[in-house]
């Protein structure tokens, strides 16, 4: 019988482990990421198109039905994510579109959801080229404000056109800016923080209701804990209009106090108005011990039909995390004082037993 001698053995067991150390480790399956999944579904869809042959679409998208509109802003907003060196031309073609035309809105729509610094800035050169239009900068400005990485020059004419004589041009840039806000907070707080205090210190000087209600949702979209001792503050207004925006600017505020405001309002503020907001407001909220006790309570006793429809509606989409829920949806099927609203809990309770 053939034997080998230790050293033998001893340099086999090396080489093995060098080639398997030399091998590529291959597993049998690799979900792709969101991304790669975005990216192949936009290359598809823009299938053969190029800047030049969708710039001859958009010069003939007047006569183009609803359908071939969308279909057009699909193909450039893939184009504009894929290309981004051509989001410059696509901007160019945007700054001499009427407002009012398909390819103004197929081009501020597609650069803003393209969501890159190449498409950000193709807007911002197209906002500072139309600084007097103002419709075109009411379609414009909530696009740019959407993007999830904000650029410097994006924010300075956002600053900038917070001024502007125009009201609605002034409110929707600080709207915007408030988004711009939220956006940077988990990666640049410095300028989120600035933006904050830029419309803090334009509440400080707010003289009408009106006024102050805007800059009030303004904060609202930063979504900054800095502002919650004044929403804190206007929470309390004698008038419902101020108290509802204050709460329903405690949306993306992530803290106990504002919890606390919105459980303790839903039960007792006096106008039902405000407690819709509350309501609504929860949704946007993770759920917690707090906000589930105060929407219990909003459930089963406020008068208001609209309240108990937007609460049952929370209270169904937490079920898993608490589980009284089901149990709660069965006695307002039976018992609610409003057919609408035992229709709507047993609907869920029959959906939630229905095989699919």
């Amino acid at each position: 019988t053939e034997t080998i001698s230790p050293q033998q053995s001893a340099q086999l067991l090396r080489d093995s482990l060098s080639v398997r150390q030399a091998r590529s480790p291959v597993g049998l399956f690799t979900l792709p990421s969101v991304e790669a999944i975005q990216v192949a579904a936009r290359r598809s869809t823009l299938g053969n198109s190029t800047l030049e042959t969708l710039t001859a679409e958009l010069n003939q998208a007047g006569k183009a039905s609803p359908q071939q509109t969308t279909e057009l802003y699909l193909k450039v907003r893939a184009l504009a994510s894929i290309h981004p060196e051509t989001c410059a031309r696509l901007g160019q073609t945007l700054a001499g579109a009427p407002v009012n035309s398909v390819t103004f809105h197929v081009l501020s729509d597609a650069l803003a959801d393209a969501d890159n610094s190449q498409a950000q800035a193709a807007l911002v050169t197209v906002i500072g080229a139309r600084p007097d239009d103002a419709d075109a900068l009411l379609r414009l400005l909530p696009g740019l404000g959407s993007f999830h990485h904000p650029l410097p020059a994006a924010q300075d004419i956002m600053v900038w056109l917070m001024s502007s004589a125009v009201p609605n041009v002034a409110s929707t840039a600080r709207l915007a800016l408030g988004a711009m806000a939220h956006n940077l907070e988990s990666t640049e707080s410095g300028r989120a923080q600035q933006i904050v205090d830029l419309i803090l210190r334009q509440l400080g000087g707010a003289t009408s209701p009106q006024e102050i209600g805007q800059i009030l949702l303004a904060l609202g979209n930063a979504g900054s804990a800095r502002a919650l001792p004044v929403l804190a503050h206007y929470a309390a207004d004698p008038s419902p209009d101020l108290r509802a925006a204050a709460l329903n600017s405690l949306r993306f505020v992530r803290s106990q106090e504002a919890e606390a405001l919105l459980a303790s309002a839903g039960v007792l503020d006096p106008d039902a108005g405000v407690r819709l907001v509350v309501a609504r407001t929860f949704s946007f909220r993770t759920a917690t011990p707090a906000g589930f006790q105060s929407q219990k309570l909003m459930l089963l006793q406020d008068p208001d039909t609209n309240v108990r429809l937007a609460v049952l509606r929370n209270l169904w989409g937490v079920r898993q995390k608490f589980p009284e829920v089901e149990n709660l949806m069965r006695r307002v099927a039976r018992r609610d004082a409003s057919k609408d609203v035992r229709n709507a809990a047993a609907e869920l309770l029959r959906q939630a037993t229905t095989p699919y």
